[in-house]
């Protein structure tokens, strides 16, 4: 059986580590949250950029002229089966602001590093089928696989 595999990007406007940041950390929390999830034998790409870059993404695909923390782009528009399978399936690609993410972390009063991990579980969940923007019972969903998922980071 394959594994799930993250795969990290920077874009040219960050260096890593960011704050404590470092790529490794970051793919290494995403696998995790991916076997978490039963998603073998998948791939996901995480590319980091700055508060700048993704407003222009989110002004772009979304039409909202603001820095975001997380934007997904699913491969899939149906939910993601989960089934085991001997093909690696591409789920999609994952932008985050380290920035956005460290302002975050400071308004919360909590790590980076543990921004940074709900990020990118909610930006997972987003990529198999998961939109808290669908509703509130959706919403609810989501948000309660969100807090499971880092309850069992936490615990393992």
């Amino acid at each position: 059986m394959n594994q799930a595999l993250a795969v990290v990007e920077i874009f040219e406007s960050l260096s890593l580590p960011f704050s404590g940041i470092d790529a490794l950390c970051i793919e290494t929390d995403a696998m995790r949250l991916m076997d978490l999830l039963d998603l073998n034998n998948s791939e996901i790409t995480i590319i980091l950029c700055s508060n700048a870059e993704i407003q222009s993404i989110n002004s772009e695909y979304r039409s909202k002229d603001y820095p975001t923390d997380v934007i997904s782009f699913a491969y899939r528009e149906e939910a993601f089966p989960g089934e085991n399978s001997d093909e690696t399936e591409y789920l999609g690609d994952i932008f985050l602001s380290l920035e956005k993410a460290k302002e975050q972390a400071t308004e919360l009063d909590q790590k980076l590093s543990c921004e940074v991990r709900r990020l990118l579980a909610h930006s997972i969940l987003h990529l198999i089928g998961y939109d808290h923007e669908t509703g509130e019972e959706d919403a609810e969903k989501m948000f309660a696989k969100e807090d499971e998922l880092l309850l069992s980071l936490d615990n393992s």
